[in-house]
């Protein structure tokens, strides 16, 4: 499953305690003697911060800042990292441990097991922190915040913020503490669980996923699998709301895709076979939301368009689709939604209108619409019209029941300013 990046991997823990003296710090991983005093670095780094959450936050982004991984895998302890200005995870850890001690911030070196984004586990191979801060230990990771590390070649995060206080929630997904004090959760996860959970990481957290509730669905058997998640690019300020929590999808399956969009960004899900844009799908607020059968197609793209390039999008999730079976395709063919066309007035809301694109003549349909700006409304069944005068109006709310008494096309339109129609949906009668 690729995630947003490939985190560093082994750090070499077993090695150093082969070849480096260690001295024990209370209820944590051991760390390594100093001959130096941090003092005079860890205030200047901490300069007008007063509380220990600040004091802890300043050092963090100035180790992602500074501190670069050592490729060669030779940095281990404090002092060389803070020399040489590079380190393997110990080191990271053992720098952020020292600065912190400095300034009378209680830090604990946590040793453990860790996960990469394809979920590859790697036993007891990486160190990170746990610091006492105002109202309790929180949980942090300088070097998977700094960057990632791909080959030889590491690369600076744009954005260290989620490895910072990170949810213990989202951190026992790729990270299990040798000491299970510090997986700081409820109820503790124990190796064998921890190598069947999917690798998600912290940054998951800006599409306003939950993840104790996440975890919990895992632990549950509720979620088996989850869709291939690519790049969110930082904070696209989307929260998603509702939608499949698996990779395989059905594709004779209505399912729901709601979103919440203040800043209404241009999303849409792409498939084989056409392109869903936000402009197609239903509004209130800044929700939106689509209702959509995968029908035959080989995958689905849940996309945000592209900022520098407009008739570009860049895929956040992606789900399979199952080939559909003979009944499968059959089911699908009856069951169609109606062709929508992009609204000419977003005002306008469908409260009630048939679900299916095909319609059964002779059979009576109710359409419900809320029209707050007062358009004219028709429908149009073949050559037959029905405009407004023919709806019944209660306040924003015009509704009409139609019984089509013929094959053909029905097709429900609104009045644009300059006098024309505009479609918004189509349908199809058939016998």
């Amino acid at each position: 499953m690729k995630t947003m990046r490939n985190q560093i991997g082994m750090c070499l823990i077993a090695v150093l305690w082969v070849v480096m003296p260690m001295v024990a710090c209370a209820q944590g991983a051991q760390v390594s003697p100093t001959k130096y005093n941090y003092a005079p670095a860890a205030n200047a780094i901490v300069k007008g911060a007063s509380t220990k959450l600040e004091k802890a936050y300043k050092i963090y982004l100035w180790i992602c800042d500074n501190i670069q991984y050592d490729t060669n895998y030779r940095i281990h302890t404090a002092d060389e990292c803070f020399d040489k200005r590079k380190g393997v995870c110990q080191a990271y850890s053992e720098l952020y441990y020292r600065l912190c001690e400095a300034v009378g911030v209680k830090c604990f070196l946590v040793t453990g097991s860790s996960k990469d984004t394809f979920g590859n586990v790697r036993r007891s191979d990486h160190s990170w922190i746990c610091a006492e801060i105002e109202g309790g230990r929180i949980l942090i990771d300088p070097t998977w915040g700094a960057g990632a590390l791909n080959g030889n070649v590491f690369t600076k995060s744009e954005d260290p913020a989620p490895w910072f206080k990170v949810n213990p929630y989202w951190m026992v997904f790729t990270h299990l503490p040798d000491d299970p004090q510090f997986q700081l959760m409820d109820q503790e996860i124990d190796y064998n669980r921890f190598v069947t959970l999917p690798p998600l990481m912290p940054e998951l957290q800006y599409l306003g996923w939950n993840p104790r509730e996440l975890l919990g669905q895992y632990l549950r058997g509720e979620i088996k699998s989850m869709p291939e998640i690519l790049s969110i690019n930082g904070n696209p300020g989307i929260r998603l709301l509702k939608l499949p929590m698996q990779e395989q999808l059905n594709p004779a399956k209505t399912y729901r895709f709601e979103i919440d969009n203040p800043q209404h960004k241009k999303v849409a899900i792409l498939t084989d076979n056409d392109i869903y844009n936000i402009d197609q799908w239903q509004r209130s607020g800044t929700k939106y939301w689509i209702d959509l059968m995968p029908e035959n197609t080989r995958g689905l793209h849940l996309s945000m368009q592209n900022e520098q390039d407009y008739s570009t999008y860049n895929s956040m999730l992606i789900y399979k689709v199952s080939p559909p079976t003979a009944s499968e395709a059959q089911y699908i063919n009856d069951h169609l939604p109606p062709e929508r066309y992009k609204l000419y007035d977003e005002s306008v809301q469908f409260k009630q209108i048939p679900k299916y694109g095909k319609l059964k003549k002779g059979t009576a349909y109710q359409f419900i619409i809320e029209n707050p700006k007062h358009f004219a409304l028709a429908i149009r069944v073949n050559d037959t019209w029905y405009r407004t005068t023919e709806w019944t109006k209660s306040g924003n709310l015009y509704h009409i029941t139609i019984t089509p008494q013929q094959t053909g096309e029905l097709v429900v339109m609104m009045g644009t300013t300059e006098g024309s129609y505009h479609y918004m949906l189509k349908y199809t009668t058939v016998d």
